[in-house]
């Protein structure tokens, strides 16, 4: 249900990336995914924010502008 909004956001964030874990099982332990979604806010290489779960608009807009 979040994935059309990741999509569209995308489009006008080149720093939000998506990454489908049953292709990238090495990153996903790395980053300790337990769940999906997942999103993870890191900022010049430090994690910021972890969420589990679907998040809103607002939450994706605040850490994209970091």
């Amino acid at each position: 249900a979040i994935e059309p909004l990741v999509d569209q956001l995308r489009a006008q964030h080149p720093n939000l990336i998506k990454v489908e874990i049953g292709e990238h099982m090495a990153l996903a332990r790395a980053f300790r995914v337990a769940g999906t979604p997942s999103f993870i806010a890191v900022e010049k290489g430090v994690i910021r924010a972890v969420k589990l779960g679907a998040v809103n608009e607002a939450w994706l807009l605040q850490y994209l502008k970091m």
